[in-house]
């Protein structure tokens, strides 16, 4: 089945509004799994709710935070400023090219 094209200019940002808002939530989530895995840790070790609280699992919430941030904020910006939605969605994708690569520099840094 073939897909259907937009049939307006207007409605293909709104995909892509709704892509960002889908990564928004997927970064919320694998925040939330770091929080349940961290008290599960805590729990199992017998240290308490956030006993299990090591580096790794701080740099995962920060990029999670970083990333939500980043996508809740700039999907906002885009709803409410229609005229400015190509330079945002350019800026969106910078930010998000620029947050990937200083977690591998991160991740290399820290296997180093």
């Amino acid at each position: 089945m073939a897909t259907k094209s937009p049939k307006t200019p207007e409605e293909e940002p709104d995909r892509f509004l709704k892509i960002m808002q889908f990564q928004s939530w997927f970064f919320v989530g694998i925040l939330l799994i770091d929080v349940l895995i961290i008290a599960i840790r805590g729990l199992t070790l017998g240290n308490g709710l956030f006993g299990g609280l090591t580096d790794e699992s701080l740099l995962i919430g920060l990029f999670c935070m970083i990333g939500t941030g980043l996508s809740f904020g700039l999907s906002y910006q885009i709803q409410a400023t229609p005229a400015r939605r190509k330079n945002l969605f350019q800026t969106y994708y910078i930010s998000i090219a620029l947050v990937g690569i200083i977690a591998i520099f991160v991740l290399a840094a820290y296997q180093w």
